[in-house]
């Protein structure tokens, strides 16, 4: 199966998550599953130190051959920016994850998500482990995105239980719906 994987990596950070890490590592290493590429947003991390992490994890397993792509870098609204007080128990392990800034077409997730899907409609399956500002962006700015993706299987949402960022929203859809 063919997928781009949207995700939100804190990976490196210490009181990150770390379920994007493990998503990440399971379906580079599956032998059922094609990784297109890998988009960043912002969310559990700035975009800027999610694609640090996603980057330096391709490397770690040799497959620097993944497209990487860093995407938006503020929420569609702006009263969803992470609170400070979120962030402050969180500090950066910096020996493992330096910052690694994206080069031309690597800054521009939107762009690779459009291109790729409408490239081969039907075809992908995108699976979002984090926000989805990019998939809101990519739909705003291109008409056919949404009918050329084959499947969206999304990481998010609480329904028996309470939210971990207010009693009724889950962080992934409270940050970007």
């Amino acid at each position: 199966m063919r997928i781009i994987i949207d995700s939100d990596p804190a990976m490196g950070t210490l009181g990150g998550d770390p379920e994007d890490c493990f998503a990440l590592m399971l379906a580079l290493n599956s032998p059922e599953l094609v990784v297109e590429g890998i988009t960043i947003v912002q969310g559990n991390v700035p975009a800027e130190k999610g694609y640090s992490n996603a980057h330096h994890l391709l490397r770690m397993l040799g497959r620097e051959d993944v497209p990487l792509r860093r995407g938006c870098l503020r929420p569609l609204d702006p009263g969803r920016e992470v609170q400070i007080s979120f962030l402050e128990s969180r500090r950066d392990l910096e020996q493992i994850t330096e910052t690694v800034e994206p080069e031309g077409e690597d800054a521009d997730a939107v762009s690779f998500l459009i291109d790729r899907i409408i490239a081969a409609p039907g075809e992908i399956t995108l699976v979002t482990i984090g926000p989805l500002t990019n998939i809101a962006t990519a739909i705003s700015r291109s008409p056919d995105f949404a009918a050329a993706v084959k499947a969206i299987v999304m990481m998010g949402g609480t329904a028996a239980c309470a939210g971990n960022i207010t009693p009724a929203a889950e962080f992934n859809y409270w940050k970007d719906p």
